[in-house]
């Protein structure tokens, strides 16, 4: 049986999603968000800024 053509699948964001969240779940866990340096957490946050920009552009 060969798949149909067309159905090729849609590229969607969960798969993303989810892998953020268990990387921050597991950030938490070793309580990055306590110990963490000043630098370390602005280092993040600057590394997480295209994901805010991509929430921002949804804003409409």
């Amino acid at each position: 049986m060969e798949p149909d053509v067309a159905d090729q699948g849609v590229e969607n964001h969960i798969p993303y999603v989810n892998r953020l969240t268990l990387w921050w779940k597991r950030m938490q866990a070793d309580q990055f968000h306590i110990n963490a340096t000043y630098e370390q957490k602005q280092a993040l946050k600057r590394d997480l800024e295209p994901i805010v920009a991509i929430y921002n552009q949804l804003e409409s």
